[in-house]
């Protein structure tokens, strides 16, 4: 069985509407799956063994409804789900270490978000442009806050910042 979903594997198709990940594949390449412009459904199958989502694997699919990622996963590339305006919901589980830069940039649907405590460092632009973000608990194993990283959040209104937080750059 394949384990990986190669770069460019599905990128523009405006014919999926449900995209579902097998659960023998551990790593999702860069633009894999990006601006698949009807998809609303992400779906890990089974008990999913998905480590790695890479640059740009999701980036515009702006139907997906929600975003539910797998207790397998540790790292999440640059810009993977930038623009996916419509998820109003993204779960992060406790394996995820590595947040790219930009990851959720432009989930505008996005109303609350729970920070893992396996994350060290939510980076440059992560959050930005989260236009409904009302909502973010940040995890004590948080250590830095890179700049702009809630930059354009404008309907956020709590945020707990653990003591754990020794840096935050500028235009957080």
């Amino acid at each position: 069985a394949f384990t990986v979903i190669p770069d460019y594997a599905f990128n523009y198709n405006s014919k999926l509407s449900e995209i579902n990940i097998p659960d023998n594949v551990v790593t999702i390449d860069e633009f894999a799956f990006r601006s698949c412009a009807n998809a609303t459904l992400l779906i890990f199958l089974g008990t999913s063994n998905c480590t790695t989502i890479e640059t740009l694997a999701f980036s515009n699919c702006k139907k997906l409804l929600y975003i539910d990622l797998p207790e397998s996963l540790v790292t999440i590339g640059n810009f993977a789900f930038n623009g996916c305006s419509s998820a109003s919901r993204i779960v992060m589980k406790d394996k995820v270490t590595t947040i790219g830069e930009s990851v959720f940039n432009g989930c505008s649907g996005l109303t609350n978000m729970v920070i893992p405590d396996s994350v060290t460092m939510i980076g440059y632009g992560t959050f930005a442009h989260c236009t409904a973000l009302t909502d973010v608990v940040i995890s004590n194993s948080v250590e830095t806050i890179d700049e702009k990283a809630f930059i354009k959040c404008e309907a956020l209104t709590s945020i707990g910042i653990p003591n754990s937080v020794t840096k935050i750059a500028g235009w957080a």
